[in-house]
């Protein structure tokens, strides 16, 4: 029996072996594969980087050690030109008249104002020394650096060649001499010891595989190092690298290129540069193996690191493998069992792709039926007190989730400011209302005072001005034990300060120093005593410089502390100024949204019975649907405006949300869409916007955000 008729009778059984134990399995190895794939992404794009980063500074590095190996061999031919052009003169002045005796003196005069300068000598036009200190005349007409003389009048570079003199290997430098009437009369030259090169190149670092060279025009090698065994005289090696002969025979006085040394054949990244106008050129080459020898030893880490967590994805699904298969007999009668394992699979899999999401996902049930639960008149005092810490304590974890996202929005660019017409007295007087509570349990005075040139009017942007102000007050409320907060509102020239003054414990000038680095408080000990993820002050200070100001920290052990916030003052037109708000009366408890028939889509049966519960609470009739596919079949069989307006859950299976939201405008044009999502970025915020809805509620929901956007949008609010 083949395996294709195996697997269909164990599934016309409902005890199919191969999904019984396959799917959680495919399901498991497909979230680790993903991990996988995401984390060796990751590795792939910060190895990426490292190694662009890696090779521009050994660019920046070839390119001084070129410039300053260029620099010093031009100052040593140029040193050396003034001597001989020197010479030169003096003979073009006196030479012919004063004899060989004659020249050989004005050389020794000349020799004796340059001490520095090695021995000159003079051959004539045939190649015989005439003018030095030799008793013995000696003839370099063959040799190459007198040919070269002979034929250019130009500086004269001549070939490595072991001196008869001191038997060294010594590098010539040369000029023609002239006779009065212009004629060619000979040479003068003097010789550099080439171990002095050798021991000037050995001080530039270019690490065990790097290679120095100097070359003519005719790319010969003139010295080398590491060093090259001279066979003979003037026989240097030539350099014939195919990069090398095109950089020269582009004209650039400069090139930077990769390739294979035609000496020893390593691979290295080279720069060549002219030396100045002289025939003569400097090569710097670092060895690729150890340029890159940092990256690679990054990219064995990383290779470590991403087979270790292999291995360890390995082994959850060596157990769910075996697990599962030895469940298969029992998952036949307890079917229920068996979906509620593949939901814990996708949700493990969803976790994997996304762990801000699943976090406010399950966030969202608890603190909706904490809400619930706080609200309900039948809930006993001691219940609704431990409601009342369940919503603390999510608050508090929402906040840290909030701050997370804030940072990584910050730090990608994308948080991005809404500037309007705002009243500043109204903003931080909600600011104060917020934390009076917490002042009053701690038997604080927060107080608020506002200069009275302060406008009414300043275009800034609202929310996150009030986010500034209430994490600065929040935090002075927290580390103060004793006296008071005051929040005070001034104007400083064309600046708008806002000052937030404590009597807390206060800080050393090392802690005020590091206060806004992230993940940091003053003390290891305010973590334990006052929680909090030490993000609040990165946060405030990167809020504060994207509106174009500043904040800085005034404080003193156990005097208090002050953090002042500066903002340019941009007064709004007249026209803008925001409108005084009518007053609105409170809405009856449980009766804000009475009567409003709402369609809320809703794919997660906890978030289901949470937002239903919430609804209900207000007087709304809500008409719940897990799908999309449902949602656009009740309002298609709905009469008329059947309802005031829809919650969309953004993430469905199916269709999204975003689709589900241009199908139902196709069906009611008028109907009124949120979308309900815990995604809390603004980019979320503005795909839901493109799809037609007017809004969204971000979870965990809030009971009184919710009623807000509801009463906003809906048709009979």
């Amino acid at each position: 029996m083949t395996a294709r008729p195996r697997v269909e009778q164990a599934i016309a059984a409902n005890a199919p072996p191969f999904t019984e134990w396959s799917r959680g399995f495919v399901r498991l190895a497909l979230g680790v594969a993903a991990l996988l794939l995401a984390v060796g992404a990751f590795l792939a794009a910060t190895l990426q980087v490292s190694r662009a980063r890696v090779d521009a500074a050994a660019i920046d590095e070839l390119q001084n050690l070129t410039l300053n190996l260029e620099r010093y061999y031009f100052t040593r031919l140029q040193a050396a030109d003034l001597v001989l052009q020197s010479a030169v003169q003096e003979y073009a002045t006196s030479g012919d008249a004063a004899g060989p005796q004659g020249f050989t003196q004005a050389l020794k005069r000349l020799q004796q104002r340059l001490p520095e300068a090695p021995p000159l000598r003079a051959a004539d036009e045939a190649g015989l020394v005439r003018f030095s200190d030799g008793a013995t005349p000696i003839s370099v007409a063959g040799r190459q650096f007198f040919k070269e003389a002979r034929r250019s009048p130009a500086l004269v570079v001549g070939l490595p060649l072991r001196s008869r003199v001191s038997n060294r290997w010594v590098l010539p430098i040369a000029r023609q001499l002239h006779h009065a009437n212009g004629e060619f009369a000979g040479v003068v030259y003097f010789t550099l010891e080439l171990q002095d090169f050798v021991s000037m190149l050995g001080e530039l670092k270019v690490g065990r595989q790097g290679a120095i060279t100097i070359f003519n025009d005719h790319q010969e090698v003139i010295v080398r190092l590491p060093q090259v065994q001279q066979m003979a005289d003037e026989s240097p090696r030539k350099l014939t690298a195919p990069p090398l002969v095109t950089a020269l025979a582009s004209g650039e006085p400069s090139a930077i290129y990769t390739a294979e040394s035609s000496i020893d054949h390593i691979v290295r990244t080279t720069m060549v540069r002219r030396v100045g106008l002289y025939p003569a050129w400097v090569l710097v080459g670092l060895a690729e193996d150890e340029i890159r020898a940092p990256w690679f030893a990054e990219l064995r880490i990383a290779l470590i690191f991403w087979l270790a967590l292999a291995a360890g994805g390995g082994v959850p699904l060596v157990m769910q493998r075996r697990r599962e298969r030895a469940l298969a007999s029992v998952l036949r009668q307890l079917d229920a069992a068996r979906v509620q394992a593949d939901a814990a699979s996708r949700s493990k899999s969803m976790f994997l792709a996304n762990m801000s999401h699943e976090i406010r996902t399950p966030l969202n049930g608890v603190l909706g039926f904490a809400q619930v639960g706080f609200r309900d008149p039948a809930t006993p005092e001691p219940a609704r007190q431990r409601f009342s810490r369940i919503l603390q304590s999510g608050k508090v974890l929402q906040t840290l989730l909030d701050d997370v996202l804030d940072v990584s929005r910050i730090e990608a660019g994308k948080l991005l400011l809404e500037p309007l017409p705002t009243d500043v007295r109204d903003i931080a007087q909600q600011a104060i209302a917020l934390l009076q509570d917490s002042a009053v349990a701690k038997g604080l005075a927060l107080r608020l005072q506002v200069a009275p040139d302060v406008p009414r009017a300043v275009v800034v942007d609202p929310l996150r001005l009030q986010q500034v102000l209430i994490n600065l007050t929040s935090n002075a409320v927290k580390f103060t034990d004793a006296g008071q907060v005051e929040l005070r509102v001034r104007i400083a020239g064309d600046k708008l300060v806002f000052d937030v003054i404590d009597t807390g414990m206060g800080m050393s000038d090392g802690e005020t120093a590091r206060i806004f680095d992230a993940f940091e408080q003053a003390d290891a000990s305010v973590t334990r005593r006052h929680g909090g993820s030490g993000l609040g002050l990165t946060i405030t200070r990167n809020l504060v410089e994207l509106m174009g100001g500043t904040i800085a920290v005034a404080s003193r052990q156990r005097a208090g502390s002050t953090f002042t916030v500066t903002l340019p003052l941009t007064l709004a037109a007249p026209s803008d100024e925001p409108a005084a708000a009518d007053p609105v009366a409170e809405p009856e408890p449980g009766r804000a949204l009475d009567g409003l028939r709402l369609l809320v889509v809703e794919d997660n049966p906890i978030n289901r019975l949470v937002i239903d519960s919430l609804l209900k609470m207000e007087g709304a009739q809500p008409d719940l649907a897990s799908d999309g596919h449902e949602a656009i079949a009740r309002v298609a069989e709905a009469e008329g405006s059947r309802y005031d307006l829809a919650l969309l859950d953004v993430e469905m299976p199916g269709i999204d949300g975003y689709e589900t939201a241009r199908r139902l405008h196709e069906l009611d044009p008028s109907l009124p869409l949120l979308g309900q999502t815990a995604r809390a970025m603004a980019e979320d915020l503005e795909q839901c916007l493109r799809a037609g809805m007017r809004g969204r509620v971000v979870k965990p929901i809030e009971r009184e955000e919710l009623v807000r956007l509801v009463l906003a949008h809906a048709r009979r609010a």
